[in-house]
């Protein structure tokens, strides 16, 4: 059985200490055929000298150099071109003993698991809120795609070949079907790890299409808003037509907003940004030049 341990290497991420100690837990030592697939960026410097001395003497270690900055999403995207195993298990630098997480996911798998997502175990009433935001949000991705989203942790979790087969013939998809239980004939499991421990974060700051619609449109808002109380207070006559105008396009915005915020989270979590952008070489490519 052929495993793949999929690591994006993100700015500041400890790596040297993580591989060095990964590499010597028992679950990597405990599994014959399994390789390692990092992502780094060529201008991190630090990591590519790591793991120019770190990967001459083992063959599992597979560096893929990119020329951006790219996000988790962006690295399991372009995996998929290169991936060739039976299990793929999404990892995070940021976890020390990811190889805990990853046993548990295995043992998922033997009990049939096609997929295996991992969310966070919190207390009653914070799961209260998080069940309340996370049926809010699911609702709009129902109408965007007619599925709902785990809203698992999006760098952990476990693939097996089958699903993988999938995801390579809907590459436009495929971040979000890794994240998403319905899977016709397929089993979907779930396991959860400390509501505290630190994993890769989203960056929702991007400037995301959705979130430029919903820029727009708060403007639109703000102004028509604006608009209708100067109009009231300092135009005389028969405004009720203005009113209707400026009313109406203040709900029209507003459910712009309302249903466009949810999809740039969605956008966020579930799509590849950089997409066909991110060119990935291999690490040896770049010795070659030394």
């Amino acid at each position: 059985m052929k495993i793949t341990c999929l690591f994006p290497i993100f700015k500041n991420d400890n790596v040297q200490d993580f591989f060095i100690k990964f590499t010597k837990s028992k679950f990597f030592k405990s599994h014959k055929d399994i390789s390692i697939l990092v992502y780094v960026q060529d201008s991190n410097s630090k990591a590519v000298e790591f793991f120019y001395e770190f990967s001459k003497d083992k063959p599992y270690l597979n560096i893929l150099l990119t020329n951006k900055n790219f996000t988790y999403n962006d690295a399991f995207y372009n995996s998929l071109k290169v991936l060739d195993c039976d299990i793929l298990l999404l990892g995070d630098t940021k976890i020390q003993n990811v190889d805990l997480v990853f046993t548990k996911c295995l043992e998922k798998q033997k009990q049939g698991a096609n997929i295996v997502h991992v969310q966070r175990k919190q207390n009653k009433f914070k799961t209260f809120f998080t069940r309340m935001f996370r049926g809010l949000y699911n609702f709009f991705v129902k109408l965007y795609t007619s599925n709902i989203d785990k809203c698992n942790i999006t760098s952990l979790g476990l693939i097996d070949k089958d699903i993988l087969d999938i995801l390579k013939t809907l590459p436009n998809k495929c971040c979000f079907l890794k994240n998403t239980p319905v899977f016709k004939g397929f089993t979907t499991k779930t396991i959860f790890i400390d509501d505290n421990v630190k994993t890769y974060k989203n960056n929702y700051a991007y400037f995301s299409s959705a979130l430029k619609i919903v820029t727009l449109f708060s403007s639109i808002f703000f102004v028509t808003l604006t608009t209708l109380i100067l109009g009231n207070v300092f135009l005389s006559g028969d405004k009720s037509v203005f009113n209707i105008i400026t009313i109406l396009t203040l709900v029209i915005s507003l459910i712009i907003i309302v249903f466009m915020l949810p999809k740039h989270f969605f956008d966020i979590r579930n799509s590849s940004i950089l997409q066909e952008k991110l060119v990935a070489s291999k690490l040896e490519d770049k010795g070659n030049d030394r």
